[in-house]
This record gives C-alpha cells, sequence and structure tokens, in this order.
C-alpha cells in the first residue's frame, strides 16, 4: 500500500512557547504536497479552532503520530487484522512493525523537547491511543490523562468536526482548558460494600458536619419484570462519597441485605435525605419519585447540575459524563478508581 511522502517531523514555535504541543493522527493530502504543518482545509480549519480558545498557534508545537499521508486520508490504513498480521493493538485491529518507528519518533520528540509539556494536546482517537493506549475519543475528550511526558488533553480531530460540525463548540470549550487552570489529580475516598454499623459512623463522622448532601441512585431492570433501585451514592464533600447497595447477584435472592436489616437501611437513607441540608443532584426529579416509592421523601433546598447545565448550555449534551469533561479540570472519573482510597468491608 502507498504512503504518501513524509513531511518534517514536527514544526516548532515562531514565538516564544506557550506550553503546549498538538498532536494530530496524520497529514492531509495538502500537507503531503507543500510539506509545510497547518496547511490545507484541516489545517486552516485547527487554526481556527485554537484561536477561538485563545490559543496563539505560532507559539505551539506540532506535530503528528504518524508523519505520512495515508491513502485516501484513510487511518485505518496503518492497521491490518488481528488475523493476517502481529504488532500494537489499536481496538480489533493491530499496528504491524513497520509502522512502529513512527511512535518511537513521536516519544523521542516529546522527550527532547526544553521542557515537559504543560499541555499535550490529542486530536483524534489515533493519537490518544499513541500516547495512552485508549482510543474512546468520545470517553475521554476534555479529560486529562498522565502519561511520562506530560498532561494530555484530548479532543477531536479538525477532520472529524468537518463532518460533525454541532461538536465544534465542544472542541472549543475542550481546547480551553489548555489555557485554564493547570490539571488536579485528587484522591477521593469512596466507602463500598458497607456494613449497617459503616453506615452510622459515616452519618457521624461527616454527614453530621456537613452542609450540603449529593446524592445519586441506580435502577435495574431485574428478572425483566422489576425495575428497582440498585444502589443509592451519598457524598458530604467533593472527596468523599458512600455507595448503598441493595442488589448482590452473588446471593440467591439478589439481595445484599437481610430483610430485617435492609428495613433499618432504608430508615437511615429516609433520615438522611429527609433532613433539612440542601442536596444536590443530577436530573433529580427522577431520582425524588423512585425514592417516593420507597417512602424516602428528600427535603431541604433543592440543586440539580442538570438543570444549572442547560441554562447555562442548552446547546450541549445533559449526561453526566459529558458534564464533568465540561466543568471539571482533572482525569475522567473512570481513571480515578486507579488511584481512589477504597473502604470495603464484609
Amino acid at each position: 500500500m502507498r504512503f504518501g511522502s513524509p513531511i518534517i517531523t514536527h514544526k516548532i514555535p515562531t514565538k516564544p512557547w506557550n506550553g503546549v504541543v498538538v498532536v494530530g493522527e496524520f497529514p492531509n493530502r495538502e500537507e503531503d504536497r507543500t510539506g509545510q504543518y497547518l496547511s490545507g482545509y484541516r489545517g486552516v480549519l485547527l487554526r481556527e479552532l485554537l484561536q477561538t480558545a485563545k490559543i496563539d498557534p505560532d507559539a505551539c508545537y506540532f506535530t503528528y503520530v504518524f508523519n505520512v499521508c495515508p491513502p485516501f486520508e484513510d487511518g485505518g490504513a496503518f492497521f491490518e487484522n488481528k488475523s493476517t498480521s502481529t504488532g500494537v493493538p489499536f481496538e480489533s485491529k493491530v499496528m504491524p512493525p513497520q509502522h512502529e518507528g513512527h511512535l518511537t519518533r513521536l516519544k523521542v520528540f516529546l522527550s527532547s523537547l526544553p521542557a515537559s509539556p504543560k499541555i499535550i494536546i490529542t486530536l483524534g482517537k489515533i493519537a490518544l491511543w499513541a500516547l495512552t493506549g485508549y482510543t474512546k475519543i468520545s470517553q475521554y475528550r476534555g479529560t486529562f490523562l498522565q502519561t511520562v511526558h506530560g498532561n494530555v488533553l484530548p479532543t477531536y480531530s479538525a477532520e472529524y468536526i468537518m463532518k460533525v460540525w454541532d461538536d465544534y463548540p465542544i472542541v472549543v470549550a475542550d481546547l480551553l482548558k489548555a489555557t485554564s487552570k493547570p490539571p488536579v489529580f485528587e484522591n477521593r475516598e469512596i466507602w463500598i460494600a458497607p456494613l449497617y454499623t459503616d453506615l452510622l459512623d459515616f452519618e457521624r463522622l461527616y454527614i453530621d458536619k456537613c452542609e450540603s448532601i449529593a446524592f445519586d441512585i441506580e435502577t435495574w431492570l431485574l428478572r425483566k419484570v422489576v425495575n428497582q433501585i440498585c444502589s443509592i451514592s451519598i457524598s458530604p464533600s467533593p472527596h468523599l462519597s458512600l455507595v448503598v447497595p441493595f442488589v448482590d447477584f452473588t446471593k440467591p435472592d439478589w439481595s445484599y441485605w437481610p430483610r430485617d436489616v435492609e428495613v433499618q437501611v432504608w430508615k437511615w437513607l429516609k433520615r438522611i435525605l429527609s433532613s433539612q441540608k440542601t442536596k444536590i443532584a443530577q436530573n433529580g426529579i427522577y431520582d425524588i419519585v423512585w425514592l417516593a416509592r420507597y417512602g424516602v421523601f428528600v427535603r431541604g433546598q433543592y440543586d440539580d447540575t442538570i438543570v444549572m447545565h442547560h441554562a447555562l448550555q442548552p446547546e450541549m449534551p445533559k449526561s453526566l459524563d459529558f458534564m464533568a469533561s465540561l466543568y471539571l479540570n482533572e482525569r475522567a472519573w473512570k481513571q480515578q478508581t486507579k488511584t481512589n482510597k477504597v473502604k470495603k468491608d464484609g
């Protein structure tokens, strides 16, 4: 398969470096023809996206994972089926050995910079994969990932935006994080698999002293017949939470608690959520209706993050993971489980 000619390995800033490195997936046809970064329709759009986010393109380093243009500008050309080739895994395929030099070149370049990059912006899932091993760009975009080369901030590529123009403001919102406060990587303490005595301890140690309580429920369709609450999370602070489960598939009756203890647990939840402390929820009208079915009535001043988000950004998606990527200056919460302190009893 014929690939384009290699272009220069990277583009250096023409102004004092702002600490940002932009890593794309591969050159487009115009860049392949001219040997110049940020040329062609995609380069013009990328420059516009960066400038809209208050990032000066002339103060950034630019490079690509692959510095050759694939046929038809199709990144899939760098990968082969696992059944016919060996190499570095990429989703259901592999990158064959003949392309591994591109990854080596990229990592050597990042290591050779005069100082550790403040932010490495990766454009598209191939660039995300090259530095982190992850490929689910929709899951990780807008969140920070720590690597040996610096803090990686993934977002969609300019080529993707040309196809899905509605996501233009999402990319701008992601890029704005590169110019905001430095990312934070804080540990959180999560109590899971509690005993009833743990609930009482949690209340005494933390809930009694807090001013507001965030809560969230999870519901499952069990046995295709009964839809019920399977767990409830309570958080008295940004760094601490308690998960109260009700379903345990390892037990014959699928119930986490003995029946008499579960009654006490629901009374405990009723006491906590019926207090006059401020309550915080995400799409809380759903949770409140469900809790009322169990005799738990949420009282006190009530704040709803999805309502506040919709008032601020009515054109943006409303899912909790998207909101977290937009408003939080840290890694995706799916990555936080690797460093969280976890309390587990029983």
